[in-house]
This record gives structure tokens, C-alpha cells and sequence, in this order.
């Protein structure tokens, strides 16, 4: 046992059990290489015999400071005789009588002390049942306790052992801040795997600030002296190898605990830099996913443009060829040239805002911001609805009453190629319901409102096609999942739900509703925190 040894609840009831059962005034206690004993157990004979109350057993009493006082003697000739065992006679002054005191040590730096007047036996006397007791058979029983404790203590530290050093996880013991100004951040334990992980043998002397590069180590130092208890600490850091001296990414987590009433921190450190490999290839997938995605709504896209463009080119036509009648007649004056002119340059600029308008559809917000969902879903609508017309015999029914000045936030261009995708989708199956059934008539009901108190917008996009089979919806947001055969591409669905998800920190379900699909998109109008807004950045 060390200085600082604390016995188990248990251990210390066994104890007082063993103390009370003897008829003579018991002491136990333990000492430190100072000199500087601390109260072990008592029984109530000892109690009785110096007229105390055990309130009154506490390290600054006088009672104590005198008997400690006159211990240390003891202890002082025991240790130059050899011995484990001393008597003496002392004088307290709680007692006008004689008071004779043996000390023993029992265990290590754990002391037994019995106090007799003159008149009592040392060695041998009687209980209150007058049964003879040998002290010899208390030592016995003391010694017993220990040894048990010692088994218990043995048990748990090997225990403690094989949980600490197990497991993928670093684990430091830190020093925390306290108010004698002791030093933050020095390591007291490290598991095998922290030594592994910082590149060291010995962690003896060393700081873990000392472990973090400089541009990061006032951020860490900032946390580690500030924690509280019952926080739980997360910093993501870069530790470098002592050893090789290469630099790598780590996900710290920490708390705050006392031990022998020290503050001390435990940390747990992971390497994640393989984590973060994996995170950039799936970036990579993702960002592959959204561009076949996209590749794959450029074909619909240029339907829909020469779908707009075909009707201004008649009108080009039609106005060209006027202009020239007139020209041939000479009949051409500068007012009828000029409204002609007129004319071809409106339907110019009509098709060039088509044009305009497919170019920023697919190109990529660069940074996210607040926009009316109305807006752009009227915007995709109007781009999609025609065709829809003339070519498939589909309405589409916009259902809005309480979003009119709304605003979400985040990134316009990917949210309208998310509706996109959704409405094509219920498009499509349509046309595969007016193939079976040719005098089909096709609708397709979308709904926003407001949601969550105000504070999210909740959009849904139901058709009449008959909904999906109940085998696939699990199933049907899974890449390169497609349930149209070699007509699917399996990217559109997987990319709408990355950017709701991702881009616009929102939520999409889809289920069958009314005989037909229902796909519900859920986003918040205010960006989650800050936090958030840097990520999506």
C-alpha cells in the first residue's frame, strides 16, 4: 500500500467488525513516509476508554496530534530494533492512570495500537462472555482482512490494466488545472496505444501540448484548461509522431475527473486519418454520383429547350419572311422595319434566356444563401410543364397557401435539380402507366407549406401512376438502384436525397399515397449553426 492508500467500503466494515469484537480500546492506522498517519477504524472501547465521541476523532483534534506524536516515537524504535511489535507506557492527558500502549504493524505501512491500564494482561485477557482471547488471534484476523483486501485491490488493478490498454483508442492521464497553479497537459498514463500513436517509450516529463503543432496548440491548451466537470470535451487536432515526426489528424475526446483529490483529465485519442482517406473517396463517389446525375437530367433538359425554342423559331421565321415580302414589294418603311426588328429581337432574347437559364440550372452554387423554394419550384415547373402538355398529356397542380415570402437557406441551383429529379421521376411513371392505359390522364399534385412552427418548409410531389412496389421502397434512394430497367439510371434518386440531406440540412421520405408515389422534402429555413453554414461552404 502507498501513501495514499484508501481502503474499499467493504474492507473497512471488515475491520471495524474485527476491532469491535475485542474488549480491550483498538486503534488502526496508517502512516506515510512523513510521519503523517491518517485514522484507519476504532472500535467503541477506545472510544469508552478515553472518554471521546467519535466526532471527535479527527486529524487536527488534539487528542490525535499528541497520540500521533507519541506513535511516531514508537515507530521510530521499532524500525532501529527490527521489530514489528513494541511496548511502551505514555502518558495522555485525557488520563490522570498509567496507559500502556503496543504497537504493531500488521501490513506494510498499516499500524494496530492497544492501550491497557495496569492492571489488564497484555497478551492474554477476557471477553465480556469470559472467553480468554490471545491478541495473537486478532493479528490473525487483522492480517486475514488485509490480505483479502490486498486479493480484491490485485483483482481490480489487473482488471483496470487489461481494460486500459485494450481496445483502438489512445488513452491519456493528464494533469488539469488547479488552484495551486499545477501545470496543465502533463501526461501521468498513456496506454500502449498512445505511446504508438505519438511515436514515444516514455512519457515521463512530457506534455501533451508539446505533442499538437504550434498553430493548433492554443486551441487545445484553451480547452484543456478550461475544462469543468461533467463536460465532455471533443477536439479534432493534429498530433505528431515523435518519432518519425509525421503529422496526423486525431478526434480527441476528454473529461474531467478527481482522484485523491487531484483534478486529473482523461483523454481519449483516435486517429481518424484513415477515416478522413475515406471521407474524401466518398466525396469523390458523391460528387461522381452527382454529375451522372446531372448528365442524366442534361438529356431531359435539351428536350424541354427545343421544346421552347421551336415556337420562337416559327415566330423568327414567320417575322424573316414577312420582312422580306415587304422588302420585295418596296413597300418597307423605317417604322415597319424597326417593329420587325423589334419583334425577332424579343424572341432572341427569349431564347437566350433559355439558354441562360439551363446554364445556371447546372451550374453548382458557389456558396449557400437565403432563396424563396416557391420561386424556384414555380421556376423548374415552368421549364418542365409544356412538354409535359404536349407531349405526355400531364398537369401539374401547385398547391401554395402559406409560403408566399418564405426563405430557406442553402444552395438554390442543387435544390432545383432535386425537384427536378422528383418531378421527372413521377413524369416517368406516368408515361409508363399511359403506355398500358393510352387514354391515361396524368397529374401530378405538388404541396408547400409551412411546417415544424414556422420554422421548416415541407414540400410534397404525389402522382397517379400507382405508386412503388412495397419491395423496392427501401431501396429506392440506393445508388444505381432503378426500378424502370435499362431505361434507369439509378443516380437520379440517390443525388436528390444527398442534397437535401447534405446541401440543405433537410429530411426526404417517400411512400405511397392516393394510389401514387409521394415524395416528402422537409428543409429548415434557417441554417442548423454555424458550424453547419462552414461545412456546407
Amino acid at each position: 500500500m502507498n501513501q495514499n492508500y484508501q481502503f474499499s467500503q467493504h474492507t473497512q466494515e471488515e475491520l471495524v467488525a474485527v476491532l469491535q469484537s475485542f474488549p480491550i480500546p483498538i486503534f488502526c492506522f496508517s502512516d506515510s513516509p512523513d510521519d503523517n498517519f491518517k485514522v484507519v477504524a476504532y472500535n467503541s472501547e477506545f472510544l469508552s476508554f478515553f472518554y471521546l465521541e467519535a466526532k471527535s476523532i479527527h486529524q487536527s483534534s488534539p487528542f490525535l496530534k499528541n497520540l500521533f506524536t507519541h506513535f511516531a516515537s514508537l515507530k521510530n524504535a521499532m524500525q532501529k530494533e527490527g521489530n514489528d511489535i513494541i511496548c511502551s507506557p505514555m502518558s495522555l492527558q485525557y488520563q490522570t492512570e498509567q496507559v500502556v500502549v503496543q504497537l504493531k504493524k500488521i501490513y506494510n505501512n498499516l499500524f494496530i495500537a492497544l492501550f491497557f491500564n495496569e492492571k489488564m494482561e497484555v497478551f492474554r485477557l477476557l471477553d465480556k462472555n469470559e472467553q480468554i482471547h490471545n491478541l495473537e488471534s486478532l493479528f490473525d484476523e487483522l492480517e486475514s482482512v488485509m490480505q483479502n483486501e490486498i486479493r480484491v485491490r490485485l483483482t481490480s488493478e489487473r482488471r483496470y490494466r487489461q481494460l486500459f490498454h485494450i481496445g483502438y483508442d489512445g488513452i491519456f492521464i493528464l494533469t488539469a488545472r488547479n488552484d495551486e497553479n499545477r501545470e496543465c497537459g502533463n501526461i501521468l498514463e498513456a496506454n500502449h496505444i498512445a505511446l504508438q500513436i505519438v511515436g514515444l517509450k516514455d512519457i515521463q516529463g512530457v506534455n501533451f501540448l508539446q505533442l499538437i503543432p504550434e498553430k493548433e496548440r492554443g486551441d487545445v491548451s484553451e480547452k484543456l484548461h478550461h475544462i469543468q466537470p461533467n463536460d465532455n470535451l471533443f477536439i479534432n487536432a493534429t498530433i505528431i509522431n515523435q518519432q518519425s515526426q509525421i503529422p496526423f489528424s486525431v478526434e480527441i475526446c476528454g473529461q474531467l475527473f478527481i482522484c485523491d483529490n487531484q483534478r486529473n483529465i482523461y483523454l481519449a485519442v483516435r486517429d481518424i486519418s484513415e477515416r478522413l482517406v475515406l471521407e474524401k473517396e466518398r466525396e469523390k463517389d458523391r460528387a461522381l454520383l452527382l454529375q451522372q446525375s446531372k448528365m442524366a437530367s442534361m438529356g431531359e433538359m435539351i428536350g424541354v429547350i427545343a421544346h421552347q425554342w421551336r415556337q420562337p423559331l416559327n415566330v423568327l421565321s414567320l417575322e424573316i419572311s414577312s420582312l422580306h415580302e415587304l422588302f420585295c414589294e418596296g413597300s418597307l418603311d423605317q417604322e415597319s422595319c424597326t417593329t420587325y426588328i423589334n419583334r425577332i429581337y424579343q424572341q432572341i432574347d427569349f431564347m437566350s434566356q433559355t439558354i441562360n437559364d439551363f446554364r445556371d440550372f447546372f451550374s453548382p452554387s458557389k456558396q449557400a444563401k437565403y432563396f424563396s423554394p416557391k420561386k424556384v419550384l414555380e421556376s423548374v415547373v415552368a421549364m418542365l410543364e409544356p412538354q409535359f402538355l404536349m407531349r405526355s398529356c400531364i398537369r401539374i397542380n401547385i398547391n401554395d397557401e402559406t409560403c408566399q415570402t418564405t426563405m430557406i437557406y442553402g444552395f438554390s441551383n442543387e435544390f432545383k435539380q432535386a425537384l427536378l429529379v422528383l418531378i421527372q421521376n413521377a413524369k416517368d411513371a406516368i408515361q409508363e402507366k399511359i403506355q398500358q392505359q393510352p387514354d391515361f390522364l396524368g397529374e401530378i399534385y405538388i404541396t408547400i407549406q409551412q411546417v415544424e412552427g414556422n420554422s421548416a418548409v415541407e414540400i410534397g410531389i404525389l402522382d397517379n401512376a400507382g405508386g412503388v412496389c412495397p419491395a423496392d421502397l427501401p431501396y429506392i434512394f440506393d445508388p444505381y438502384f432503378s426500378t424502370k430497367g435499362a431505361k434507369g439510371s439509378g443516380v437520379g434518386l440517390p443525388t436528390a436525397k444527398m442534397i437535401i440531406e447534405r446541401s440543405m440540412h433537410g429530411k426526404i421520405r417517400a411512400f405511397n399515397k392516393n394510389q401514387g408515389a409521394y415524395f416528402q422534402i422537409t428543409v429548415p429555413c434557417q441554417p442548423p449553426n454555424q458550424e453547419c453554414s462552414e461545412a456546407i461552404k
